[in-house]
């Protein structure tokens, strides 16, 4: 089923019926139960083999996005030491505050300037709403620390949903 060999699998059915008949048939309840383990298999196979179909009709337009999206990403990554100061209360610079309302100033700009993908538009709006938090913790410093925490998680979770429909389906 991990293969996705639906033909084999069906062989395999076809071979045990094969193989029962030729040894005379005397067991049908192993025959089946194992008839129905392997058709359990077959449905996972043709169920990956679907959604690795939908996957490789849509991964051109996905790497796409990716390439057009990793800009922004990279400016939010370029946030991360000074967001994880605030986190920390670890004391911000005034330049390090202004350093971040610009970056996100970007980040916003181009992220609203790229359409993603359908299955990718939620994670287009984390990384958007991450930008926003992180804009947040520089600007209020009542619960600046709690905003920092949430945008670099929500940065972080952009980009885990991001790259997990660059790779091709795979059976859990």
């Amino acid at each position: 089923a991990r293969l996705a060999d639906v033909r084999g699998l069906e062989q395999m059915i076809a071979q045990i019926y094969q193989r029962d008949a030729a040894l005379g048939g005397g067991r049908p309840d192993v025959v089946n139960a194992l008839i129905a383990a392997v058709q359990d298999k077959l449905d996972a196979a043709r169920r990956l083999r679907l959604a690795r179909d939908r996957w490789a009709l849509r991964a051109p337009e996905i790497r796409k996005y990716w390439i057009d999206i990793s800009a922004p990403f990279d400016l939010f990554t370029r946030l991360k030491p000074s967001l994880e100061d605030i986190k920390l209360l670890a004391g911000s610079s005034p330049a390090s505050l202004a350093a971040i309302d610009r970056v996100v100033a970007r980040i916003v700009k181009t992220a609203s300037t790229i359409a993603p993908p359908e299955e990718l538009s939620a994670a287009h709006a984390l990384l958007v709403s991450a930008a926003q938090l992180a804009d947040n913790a520089a600007r209020i410093p009542w619960d600046a620390s709690s905003a920092a925490a949430g945008a670099l998680m929500l940065g972080e979770r952009a980009r885990s949903d991001i790259q997990a429909l660059l790779r091709r389906p795979e059976l859990p």
